[in-house]
């Protein structure tokens, strides 16, 4: 029996083989032959085979356009086993007909998991804003596997007035399930949809709040600071302050310096812990302005303010931190102070896609240094550089047993990558790194470097 079914499968495809390579395309099919091919791909649907599937489920997607195909392979649904209805559903769904939607929302309330979900799915493609219901509900209460899928379909979902049926939907939807509505109407970028998260980021239910807040931080924009201050000030401690601090931010980097005035107005009146949270996103948003009132809340009587200020100041995207950061590491009595402000010296100091390094930042950097930890970033740094001048801050360390390793696989690292300027100093490096290293590997690296300078 089984060689039977396979004599059959092999010759079925070749004869669909054969009828398809006879069919220039589309408009060049009969009627009879036409009826012929969708006659043997619907019956391979059905085949437990699933070469034989795959072959009809390609012609399903690609090869036999139009309404009356689409027909077709619809009226078999009901007919297949289950793994066919599914595998069916998903190739209704690439194909794009919306002849098929009906059917495959019918099949969205079909019993078997795996079903469901394909339908699902496939209304991301099939369907409109009248299946925004119908996928709400599923991505609130239907199984795990068909919430995932329901959530992808609503933000796939194609039409004009799509957001404005989700928003009805979270309208009319309970806590619970509003939550993850606010996610898709971010996902979706419905800025349409401001004044209802704006609303939501108020409300009672503290996982609206948080998920309202979340897709404030795509949706927002520079016109929404003075909100998201007011939402990280009255946020509770824990994941809403953090969403709030978050969102923030992500605003900050698009407004730069029209957020840093939100932030700055908001602070006169805030909390220490909320103090601590704005002054994270003032780094974000950068300008004299916003430094100046960072480094105020350096001599804070709250510690919590004071840490942040440091902190804030250790992640500034220009050198105008430099001299608070210097200052911070020279005098600073508690030691986790002293390496914020070192590390954060020296990141500033790093090369960047946009400026070389600043040699002088990290020399000084690694004089300030009082740890080991610290000593090696800067090497690090410096080796990432392709500036000869950048041995200055290597040299000295070659003569500290500790760092002597690091020290000169840097010193190596910066004649591979130089291309101009004074080799002298990259020589005398590379010299000493031949003089002293203990790894051989490293030794013939300086010999190459020093040989092709």
């Amino acid at each position: 029996m089984r060689v039977y079914r396979f004599r059959y499968l092999f010759v079925a495809w070749i004869a669909l083989a054969v009828l398809l390579a006879g069919v220039p395309g589309p408009s060049s099919v009969r009627a009879d032959q036409s009826d012929e091919l969708l006659d043997m791909v619907v019956e391979l649907l059905a085949s437990p085979d699933r070469d034989m599937r795959g072959l009809a489920l390609q012609q399903v997607r690609e090869e036999l356009p139009g309404e009356a195909a689409t027909k077709r392979f619809v009226e078999s649904l009901p007919k297949l086993p289950v793994d066919a209805q599914a595998a069916l559903l998903e190739a209704l769904g690439e194909r794009g007909d919306v002849a098929a939607r009906v059917a495959v929302v019918d099949m969205a309330e079909a019993e078997n998991e795996s079903v469901r979900a394909a339908a699902v799915g496939a209304l991301a493609k099939l369907g409109g804003a009248d299946d925004v219901p119908l996928l709400a509900s599923e991505m609130a209460a239907g199984p795990d596997t068909v919430q995932a899928v329901a959530r992808q379909s609503l933000i796939r979902l194609q039409g004009e007035k799509v957001n404005e049926a989700i928003l009805a939907a979270f309208e009319k939807a309970e806590p619970d399930s509003q939550a993850p509505l606010l996610d898709v109407l971010a996902r979706r970028n419905a800025r349409e949809a401001m004044p209802v998260v704006l609303d939501a980021a108020k409300g009672d239910a503290e996982a609206v709040r948080i998920a309202a807040i979340r897709a404030l931080r795509l949706l927002a924009g520079e016109e929404h600071a003075a909100e998201l201050v007011e939402a990280v000030k009255s946020a509770s401690e824990g994941a809403e302050r953090y969403q709030a601090k978050l969102a923030l931010m992500a605003v900050c980097g698009r407004a730069r310096e029209k957020g840093a005035k939100a932030i700055i107005a908001g602070l006169e009146d805030a909390d220490p812990d909320a103090t601590a949270a704005l002054l994270q996103s003032l780094a974000r948003a950068g300008g004299d302005e916003a430094l100046g009132a960072v480094v105020k809340r350096l001599d804070d009587e709250h510690e919590v303010v004071r840490n942040a200020a440091i902190r804030t100041l250790a992640i500034w995207g220009d050198t105008a931190a430099a001299e608070h950061l210097v200052r911070i590491a020279e005098t600073a009595e508690d030691l986790r102070h002293h390496v914020v402000a070192v590390r954060g010296l020296a990141l500033l100091a790093q090369p960047r896609p946009d400026r070389p390094a600043e040699i002088d930042l990290l020399v000084k950097a690694l004089e300030l240094a009082k740890r080991n930890e610290e000593k090696l970033l800067v090497l690090g740094f410096a080796g990432a550089s392709a500036n000869p001048a950048a041995t200055a801050v290597v040299l000295p360390a070659m003569d500290d047993p500790d760092l002597a390793e690091a020290a000169g696989l840097a010193a190596v690292l910066i004649a591979e990558r130089m291309e101009e300027g004074d080799r002298t100093a990259v020589r005398e490096a590379l010299q000493k790194v031949i003089d002293t290293t203990k790894d051989n590997e490293l030794r013939q690296r300086a010999k190459k470097a020093i040989e092709a300078k």
